[in-house]
């Protein structure tokens, strides 16, 4: 499918889903595409401060991050209905709805724009690997932990 630029909205969807722009929902009906087997791809800049980009001798990065379909529509409107001098823009921005507290690890702010590639049959995976983004504490430091807020 063909790319969609979209705005990013942070809400309280408690999944690591997204829903999409109502166009791309209207696609995936008429495809008749099942939920389970949508990929959505983002890309996006990921915007690091200053004074780390000039450290590292880099600016913004293009990132990637792929994700499942919840099957629904955005239901938000785009926060930049307008640019800068005011009137609005020419084509419609979708919006990508996305859980804030995924959102907002993966680095998206709320109005972030990008560009959301679907697709609608994914070839089958036989293998994944997937690895914790931060090392868990030991069961001994939890338990500690809870005693101290326990007593």
């Amino acid at each position: 499918m063909a790319p969609t630029q979209a705005e990013i909205k942070l809400v309280h969807l408690k999944n690591c889903f997204v829903n999409v722009p109502q166009a791309v929902v209207t696609v995936l009906d008429n495809a008749r595409a099942v939920v389970q087997n949508v990929v959505v791809e983002l890309q996006y800049r990921d915007f690091v401060p200053n004074a780390m980009a000039t450290k590292r001798g880099n600016g913004p990065s293009q990132r990637f991050i792929y994700v499942g379909w919840t099957g629904m529509a955005s239901t938000a409107k785009p926060i930049s209905i307008a640019d800068r001098t005011g009137r609005r823009a020419k084509e419609d921005l979708g919006v990508v709805e996305i859980d804030a507290t995924f959102g907002r690890m993966l680095g998206l702010a709320d109005g972030q724009r990008l560009l959301s590639f679907t697709q609608a049959s994914s070839s089958p995976t036989f293998s994944s690997k997937s690895e914790p983004y931060q090392i868990p504490p030991s069961p001994l430091q939890l338990l500690r932990k809870l005693n101290k807020l326990i007593l």
